[in-house]
This record gives C-alpha cells, structure tokens and sequence, in this order.
C-alpha cells in the first residue's frame, strides 16, 4: 500500500506581496539593501512578509543574514522555505560560507 503524497496546504507564496502595507515595506526594505542599510532592509523585510507573506522579502532577509554569516537567522527564515524557493540566492549564500542546500 503506497500512501499518497502530501500536497503542501494553501496557495502558494507570492512573489510579491499586494497589500498595500506589505508592499510599502518591501519598497522601504529594497531601498535600504540599496543604500546598504541592512539592519533596516532586515526589519522592513520582515514587517513585509509579517503583514502577508512573501518571497521577495524573504529573500532580502536571507540575503543580508547570509552577508552577515548570521546562520541562525538564515536557517530561521530558510525554515519556511523551499529550496526552489531560494534557488537564485543560494550561490550569493555559498560566497559567504553557508550552504543552503539541504
């Protein structure tokens, strides 16, 4: 007897976000990473998926945290990830010494 494949619950996570917070925090957090302010790309990264979910804030987080080595927080955010996901900043990642591959 093979049991059936879980499928993953919900829709899938977007690309970028449609409410008009989320996406003024992404706006925010994009500048910042711009200008090389990561510790407020970081919080308006995460007040944007806070607000609704999305992977393009999540990426920014990521980004940074990989930047800073910070593993802990990469692996908090990767979390909830999938590779596929994560897929155009793995190598931006490997630069800094952390793998995300599972």
């Amino acid at each position: 007897v093979t049991k059936p494949v879980k499928q993953a619950a919900g829709p899938k996570r977007p690309r970028n976000p449609t409410l008009p917070s989320a996406r003024d925090a992404l706006s925010e957090a994009r500048a910042a990473l711009a200008t090389g302010d990561n510790g407020k790309a970081v919080r308006m990264a995460q007040r944007s998926y806070s607000e609704q979910d999305n992977l393009a804030a999540r990426l920014i987080a990521l980004r940074v945290y990989c930047e800073k080595g910070d593993l802990a927080n990469v692996r908090a955010v990767s979390r909830v990830m999938d590779l596929r996901e994560m897929q155009e900043v793995v190598a931006e990642c490997q630069t800094h010494g952390i793998d995300l591959a599972p």
